[in-house]
């Protein structure tokens, strides 16, 4: 499984011909680094491949020549998407399912995707600005952390009371453990969502998105650079990245700012020697991400007219007799999240009852 896992990693560099320098991470030391290429190279041989070398690493023409490469086959990438035939919600759902689909039918998903994730046209610029879906997940966490707790969690063993994440971040771990119950290489997002939320960038982003300006000495990026520093070891494996020991507001700002797709720009404001570096939002980037999120909310609220009328309009009929089954959990088929009811099919009625019953109800 292991050699597998990375073959795939370097389908994309192979299937045109060319094996490029493996993208080890920076954690792994160097002899791991060695003896990840030893592998692949004799993956790759037992499969029947021819390997040639071409120069040695301290080539910088060849190294010059393949970074054109790249760059083109990325151009390429990016006109091939944009000039791909639209497909139905439907028909990209059946190709999810496939082991392999065609280079066209790729192009064509991957179009799918982007409009449907950012409802707009797909243009070449578009293509290359979403990064293969890294841009939308990051304005997805932009609108997790805008968006309120949806509570407080007491821990039983402490007492102490932590918030919760909201809805939208909540349902997103549900339903890849729901979909993923044998796997454990989940999300994790309520995770990142609640670093976030305790160094404080809930706050500072909203005074940030409403238009205000901030400066290193505010009272709390200050108290943010603190907490970070502290905790640098969390930061560094749930929001992957390091936090120096001489961090700097500002810094530390920009980082977690840029996560979700954003950017700080500055003005200087004062007398000559005497002048401060004000701090403010992209308004490109921030108009951008607040139409992404206005996009999905119209979404959500389209799949919630569309499923949760039908759930709510079930459930009374069944309710009755549900709460009264003393239901074993046997009895229900996890795979599809379908119970039978009386002749009365209730989808996902564990959720329907205990989360939504409050919203029937009322």
């Amino acid at each position: 499984m292991r050699r597998k896992r990375l073959l795939a990693a370097f389908i994309p560099c192979l299937k045109y011909g060319t094996l490029r320098y493996a993208p080890v991470p920076q954690g792994f030391s160097a002899s791991l680094s060695y003896n990840l290429r030893v592998e692949l190279r004799s993956l790759l041989l037992e499969m029947g491949n021819t390997i040639v070398p071409m120069d040695s690493d301290d080539d910088h023409d060849a190294k010059k020549r393949l970074q054109d490469a790249g760059a083109f086959l990325d151009t390429e990438h990016n006109s091939a998407v944009a000039k791909a035939n639209d497909i139905s919600p439907s028909e990209y759902r059946a190709r999810k399912s496939k082991d392999y689909l065609k280079p066209e039918e790729v192009y064509e998903c991957e179009k799918f995707r982007i409009r449907d994730s950012y409802g707009m046209e797909v243009t070449e610029s578009l293509v290359e600005k979403d990064e293969g879906g890294r841009l939308v997940r990051a304005i997805a966490s932009m609108e997790a952390i805008l968006s309120e707790p949806g509570g407080t969690v007491v821990d039983p063993h402490t007492n102490r009371e932590y918030p919760a994440p909201p809805k939208i971040v909540a349902d997103k771990d549900y339903s890849e453990r729901d979909k993923l119950p044998l796997s454990m290489d989940w999300g994790n997002y309520s995770a990142r969502w609640l670093a976030r939320f305790n160094l404080g960038l809930h706050d500072i982003l909203k005074r940030l998105v409403a238009g205000s300006e901030i400066t290193a000495d505010d009272p709390h990026l200050v108290r943010m650079t603190e907490i970070a520093i502290q905790c640098a070891a969390h930061i560094k494996a749930i929001l992957g990245f390091t936090v120096p020991a001489d961090c700097q507001p500002i810094w530390l700002l920009a980082t977690l700012i840029e996560q979700l797709g954003l950017k700080l720009v500055n003005r200087k404001e004062g007398p000559r020697g005497e002048q401060v570096k004000i701090h403010s939002l992209a308004k490109q980037e921030l108009e951008f991400a607040l139409h992404v999120i206005a996009h999905r909310e119209r979404k959500r609220a389209r799949q919630f007219a569309t499923r949760g009328f039908s759930q709510f309009a079930i459930v009374p009929k069944c309710l009755k007799t549900v709460l009264g089954m003393g239901l074993r959990r046997s009895r229900v088929s996890s795979s599809a999240g379908v119970l039978t009811c009386a002749g009365v099919r209730c989808w996902s009625w564990r959720k329907l009852l205990y989360r939504n019953y409050g919203s029937w109800k009322s």
